[in-house]
């Protein structure tokens, strides 16, 4: 069983840095995509925008602006596009210390396999909660215009990292389960 565990921790940060390539969240302004960005882009600082975001005007986010040829780019700060997070930059290198050290002989790894997760999840937590910061941004560059159209949903990339951090906590519930004290009470 202990094999397994040993497996289990190598394909978790895996699936971590595998997750960090995937959509991280998507921002939507009246029902339409307006940019998506995967974990490695956060890193880098840049969000793409969908082809159609330029069609947004800051005033009038419902009013067509793209026909009459005003580029009114939802996205248009450069600021807000080259913004490296650092939630994901520390995920990601948490991540990659994970994943070395699973193929290392370490004492207390089970310990440290558990601090590096619980990290990781306290760091996409924390992502999560703050990239309502993100909407706030674009809103106070649009005069709040579009504080109650814009929405920004964590993606699959997302989700996965979390759960490639949770799959180290199997082997000390396993444990504890296995534990014969805890199964005589």
């Amino acid at each position: 069983m202990n094999n397994f565990f040993e497996i289990t921790s190598k394909l978790s940060f895996s699936l971590v840095i595998v997750s960090i390539f995937l959509p991280f969240m998507l921002v939507k302004c009246v029902d339409e995509k307006v940019a998506t960005a995967t974990g490695f882009e956060l890193i880098k600082g840049e969000i793409e925008e969908v082809n159609n975001a330029g069609k947004f005007d800051p005033n009038n986010p419902f009013e067509d602006k793209k026909d009459k040829g005003q580029n009114s780019s939802l996205l248009n700060s450069e600021e807000l596009k080259k913004e490296s997070n650092p939630y994901i930059i520390a995920t990601a290198l948490l991540a990659l210390l994970g994943l070395i050290i699973s193929f290392l002989k370490v004492k207390r790894r089970k310990q440290t396999f558990g601090l590096i997760s619980l990290f990781g999840v306290g760091l996409l937590i924390v992502f999560g909660l703050t990239i309502d910061g993100f909407i706030l941004k674009i809103s106070s560059e649009y005069q709040n215009t579009l504080s109650k159209s814009l929405k920004i949903t964590l993606q699959e990339g997302f989700y996965l990292a979390v759960f490639g951090f949770l799959l180290n906590f199997i082997e000390p519930i396993y444990e504890v389960f296995q534990d014969q004290e805890f199964v005589n009470d």
